[in-house]
């Protein structure tokens, strides 16, 4: 993971949040995407423009969690993301 790296929403998806989680809805394909308190509360950092290691810095002082772990999930995720070409590289 390069903490250096910066993503950002593909142009077809809008989010919204639904009893307290966080849906990504691509409205090209009408796909329905998820995320957890974790997932959503690092969307919104992307969403103002944090790299990937500024993120995880913030994730990590607000959340309970390991930071090999914290990057491992983050990575995960974003790799999910971008697949689903929910995620594109700013």
């Amino acid at each position: 993971m390069d903490p250096a790296a910066r993503f950002e929403a593909a142009p077809a998806v809008v989010t919204r949040e639904v009893g307290g989680e966080m849906m990504l809805v691509d409205l090209d394909s009408g796909t329905y995407f998820g995320l957890n308190d974790v997932g959503g509360r690092f969307w919104q950092l992307l969403d103002e423009g944090q790299p990937l290691g500024q993120a995880c810095n913030q994730l990590q002082a607000e959340f309970d969690v390991e930071r090999d772990q914290l990057e491992r999930d983050i990575g995960a995720l974003v790799g999910e993301l971008v697949e689903r070409k929910l995620l594109v590289p700013a």
